[in-house]
């Protein structure tokens, strides 16, 4: 749902002219460094909400990319947690 909601978010602000999809951008980056949003469901949800507006291959191909993105960050703080927490202990 959060990823439906997003990319309509994106798409409505996008077709009106409204320059605030930069940052919108960048609170998905934020996002995925605390939530794995490299899945299948934020992925479908993208490509869903995104659609309407951009057509089916550029929500797809701009998905899969985000996705990638997504999972490297994702990788890299998981393993710097473990990382810190190895130290710790």
């Amino acid at each position: 749902m959060a990823g439906l909601l997003f990319a309509i978010y994106i798409s409505v602000t996008f077709l009106n002219g409204i320059e605030i999809t930069d940052y919108i951008m960048g609170l998905i980056f934020i996002l995925a460094f605390v939530f794995p949003l490299f899945k299948s469901e934020y992925y479908l949800g993208w490509v869903l909400g995104a659609s309407f507006a951009f057509g089916a291959i550029l929500p797809i191909l701009f998905g899969s990319k985000l996705c990638l993105i997504f999972f490297l960050i994702y990788q890299l703080v998981d393993s710097l947690k473990r990382l810190l927490l190895s130290k710790v202990k």
